[in-house]
């Protein structure tokens, strides 16, 4: 019984322990931070369908459930490997700043600089701090927050339109790949996620 009891109550942490939920929307970034300067992608801090849909929502139209289940497994996979490649950049920086450039009762956007750490060298040397801005985009679901877009990327005195950039590239990426961008699906998104850049060597044995 005692054993039972123990097993029951860590499963119970776990479950805790995993479903995060933040009133503050500030402090959910911070923490989102902290993930990926250790190298992981916090999924439970998105709302990933949410964000699909910004995305890819002229395929998401025509297609079926499975193949929008499929596409957030892939951009869910996809986060979490990129966050593991560039877990070294993210820990050589830290938040220089938050702003809440947009403010509603269940839409928040925020801007996040994120500054390179400099060296005593650097220092010395009187050097600019390296910093990239990021606009955060976040949805209120009851009581807590989630991340559903990074909307606008701002560097070297450049801004970039995230959403508009990605829809402009992705019909001629994936016709760089062999695919028709005037007939396209999400099924052949999915399959060029999968074989291109998820598992490119699956291709090569296949060949």
């Amino acid at each position: 019984m005692k054993k039972f009891f123990l097993l029951t109550l860590s499963l119970l942490l776990i479950v805790s322990c995993g479903k995060r939920e933040f009133s503050d929307p500030k402090e959910l970034l911070k923490e989102y931070t902290a993930g990926l300067q250790k190298g992981e992608f916090y999924t439970d801090m998105w709302d990933l369908t949410e964000f699909a849909k910004i995305y890819y929502d002229k395929y998401i139209a025509t297609a079926s459930k499975e193949d929008l289940d499929r596409l957030i497994s892939n951009i869910e996979k996809f986060s979490k490997t990129v966050a593991k490649l560039n877990q070294k950049m993210a820990s050589n920086s830290y938040i220089e700043s938050m702003e809440i450039v947009e403010d509603k009762p269940d839409l928040k956007k925020i801007t996040v600089v994120y500054s390179r750490k400099q060296t005593e060298e650097e220092k010395n040397l009187k050097l600019p701090k390296v910093s990239l801005g990021i606009v955060f985009v976040l949805k209120k679901y009851g009581e807590t927050w989630k991340i559903i877009n990074y909307e606008r990327m701002m560097y070297a005195e450049r801004e970039l339109d995230i959403v508009k950039t990605f829809k402009e590239n992705l019909p001629n990426m994936l016709k760089d790949a062999g695919y028709n961008p005037d007939t396209l699906t999400l099924k052949q998104i999915n399959d060029f996620f999968e074989t291109k850049i998820l598992n490119p060597q699956k291709e090569v044995n296949n060949k």
